[in-house]
């Protein structure tokens, strides 16, 4: 019988195989490395959670492993975690596919043919149809277009809509109280702002309605800009600030499958790691690009997810999507003696 509090990662890794190939997933906490977290990168405790990722990675040993996190960080923090991971990154925009301009950084050694093809999305066009936020009136600053009436403004001056060069078209400020990025208002011929967790205090991303007014957009219209199943995270009875939370903090999940599609044929996944997994948008990338970009044979008909998160709303939304999925608990308490005890292989 193999001891595995003593086992190293050559023993594991013929061991571990035979259950067939392995990916690793690990969407490490990004504000240690964006400007919300003033880029204090591993000084910040919640940026030295990479390391744990890394040192399970490397007792593991995945066929397949994909990291994600900020564009924005630091060189010097971009080079350290190349150097921990092995491989340069890519640079991928969600704005390719979806209505949010949301730069990231992927590490992965998965065989990677250029970036997904612009779709052209904007922001109407994940609007729900006939919303009316009606919970305060939402005025726009007049001072920002010295008064008078918007819409008519962009009817007579169509031309002076200016995008930036990520599709993001700031036509106005909101009447609220707060940082100036917080109270910006966006067109619906233009992109959304990177989400972020939110979490009320008017963070989620307001959008022109028309007149001198605007709103917020709907957890819905969120997980449209990560391009989710609509009412994914209503599938538990969470509230609409826990929904914000967890869209925020996840993957856009059709640029995750992009890059999972690019698994060569000839593989069939049969374990997934994912680490700080969230509310599992990494398993519905894993069958989008299964379904929807032509690898039906990328899982195993009888595969294993597990998931390593600690928020609980997350959690109970990923059981309600997939109830098969094992929850490991906390990045800090999983190590390779934990997973071959509990068989989470």
């Amino acid at each position: 019988m193999i001891d595995c509090r003593n086992i190293d990662p050559g023993e594991w890794r013929g061991f571990s195989r035979k259950k067939g190939d392995t990916l690793l997933m690990a969407g490490f906490p990004c504000p240690s490395f964006s400007g919300a977290g003033n880029r204090l990168g591993t000084d910040d405790p919640r940026g030295k959670l990479l390391h744990n990722a890394v040192a399970l990675h490397n007792k593991l040993h995945p066929d397949w492993f994909l990291y994600e996190n900020v564009a924005s960080m630091k060189q010097e923090h971009k080079d350290m975690i190349s150097e921990l991971i092995g491989v340069e990154p890519i640079e991928i925009n969600s704005n390719l596919v979806s209505a949010q301009n949301r730069a990231r950084l992927y590490w992965t050694n998965i065989p990677y043919h250029g970036p997904p093809q612009d779709r052209g999305v904007l922001l109407k066009h994940i609007l729900e149809d006939g919303y009316v936020d009606r919970d305060k009136s939402h005025c726009i600053d007049a001072n920002y277009f010295k008064g008078g009436n918007l819409k008519s403004y962009f009817e007579k001056h169509r031309r002076q809509l200016v995008f930036s060069k990520d599709g993001l078209c700031h036509v106005g400020d909101a009447d609220l109280n707060g940082h100036g990025y917080l109270k910006r208002v966006y067109h619906q011929e233009g992109k959304a702002p990177t989400l972020t967790t939110m979490g009320g205090g008017h963070r989620e991303p307001k959008v022109y309605a028309g007149g001198m007014s605007w709103r917020k957009l709907t957890p819905l219209e969120c997980e449209r800009l990560q391009t989710l199943p609509d009412n994914y995270t209503k599938k538990f009875a969470v509230s609409n600030t826990q929904r914000y939370k967890m869209i925020g903090n996840g993957y856009t999940v059709d640029v995750i499958a992009h890059i999972l599609s690019g698994i060569p044929d000839d593989t069939t996944i049969q374990r997934v790691y994912s680490l700080f997994d969230g509310c599992s948008m990494g398993q519905v990338a894993l069958h989008r690009a299964m379904y929807s970009l032509g690898k039906q044979d990328l899982l195993a008909p009888d595969y294993r997810y597990f998931s390593s998160e600690i928020d609980k709303w997350a959690m109970k939304v990923t059981q309600a999507n997939w109830n098969a999925t094992v929850q490991m608990g906390d990045i800090k308490d999983v190590s390779l003696y934990k997973i071959i005890k509990e068989r989470w292989y």
